[in-house]
C-alpha cells in the first residue's frame, strides 16, 4: 500500500451504479491507496448508504481502510472535500469526483511526479459526449502553468494529487458550489507550490444531455461573479482582470447550448 489518500464526496443524487464504477477503477490502480475517504455531503439515501458501507468491508479485505464522515446538510464538494483531507491520515491527496473513473496507472504516474519535487500534479480529462471522447488538455510544465492561471482554469479538478501539507497551508477550497477549485490553484500558487499537468487522460467523465445546458444562463453567471469577486478580495486578479472575467462570463453564459458546444469543443 502507499501513503495516499483518497477524497471524495456523495450527495444525494450521487448514483449506486456511478460509485461502484469509482471504487472498481480505485481497486485496479497499479498503486493502490492506504485509505479513502468518503464524505457523505448532507443526507443520502439509504440504497448508498448500504452500498459504500459494504463495500467498505470488500475494501477492507484488500488492505484499504475506507473513512465515513458525514454532514447534517449539504454544503457543496469544496467544502465536504476540505472536511475529507483535514480528516485524512496520508502525506498524499487524490480528489475524485463520485461518478468519474481513473486510468489504471493514475495514482503511480503522479506519486512519481510529486516524487520529482512538485507539490500539484494533475493531468487530461477525457469526456464522453455521444459516443465520442473529448479530452479536455491543460498546460504541462509549472511554468505554463502559472503563465496562464490569471486567463483560465489550468487544472482539471478530478484529477487532482496534492500534498497534503501544501494543501491545508493554502486554505483549501473555498466555501462555494462554483469555481472553487480556480481559487484553489491561486491559493496555492500564493504559498509557492509547484504544479505539473500530465499530458494524457487520467480521469474519464460522462458528459449527460444536460452537460452544456448546465453551464449557461442567468444561475449560472451569478455563481461565476461570485468566484470572481472571491479572486478579487483575496488579491489574486486586478480590478481590469475582475471586469474582463465578468464580461467574458456575460457574453459565455448566455449563449445558444449549441453555440456553447462548439465554443467548449474547440477550446480543448
Amino acid at each position: 500500500m502507499s501513503s495516499i489518500s483518497v477524497v471524495l464526496a456523495v450527495y444525494i443524487k450521487t448514483s449506486v451504479c456511478h460509485i461502484k464504477r469509482c471504487f472498481d477503477s480505485i481497486v485496479s490502480q497499479t498503486l493502490k491507496p492506504h485509505e479513502i475517504i468518503v464524505v457523505f455531503d448532507g443526507p443520502v439515501t439509504r440504497e448508498l448508504t448500504m452500498f459504500i458501507c459494504d463495500s467498505k468491508l470488500e475494501f477492507s479485505k484488500i488492505g484499504i481502510d475506507v473513512v465515513l464522515v458525514s454532514t447534517l446538510s449539504n454544503n457543496g464538494p469544496g467544502v465536504a472535500r476540505n472536511l475529507g483531507v483535514s480528516i485524512s491520515s496520508m502525506s498524499f491527496v487524490a480528489i475524485m469526483d463520485s461518478d468519474d473513473y481513473c486510468d489504471s496507472s493514475r495514482f503511480e504516474i503522479q506519486l512519481e511526479k510529486i516524487r520529482e519535487g512538485y507539490d500539484v500534479v494533475g493531468g487530461y480529462i477525457s469526456e464522453i459526449y455521444n459516443g465520442s471522447h473529448i479530452v479536455k488538455q491543460v498546460p504541462e510544465n509549472n511554468d505554463e502553468i502559472l503563465a496562464a492561471l490569471p486567463d483560465r482554469n489550468v487544472m482539471n479538478n478530478v484529477t487532482l494529487f496534492v500534498k497534503k501539507d501544501a494543501f491545508l497551508l493554502s486554505g483549501g477550497y473555498a466555501p462555494l458550489r462554483y469555481g472553487e477549485d480556480y481559487i484553489l490553484w491561486f491559493r496555492l500558487k500564493h504559498i509557492g507550490a509547484r504544479f505539473y499537468n500530465i499530458t494524457r487522460p487520467l480521469v474519464y467523465i460522462d458528459a449527460d444531455e444536460d452537460f452544456f445546458s448546465r453551464r449557461r444562463g442567468w444561475q449560472v453567471f451569478k455563481r461565476e461573479v461570485i468566484y470572481i469577486t472571491f479572486l478579487f478580495r483575496e488579491g489574486h486578479i486586478s480590478s481590469l482582470k475582475f471586469v474582463r472575467k465578468v464580461m467574458r462570463g456575460l457574453t459565455i453564459r448566455f449563449l445558444p447550448s449549441g453555440l456553447l458546444e462548439i465554443l467548449y469543443n474547440r477550446c480543448r
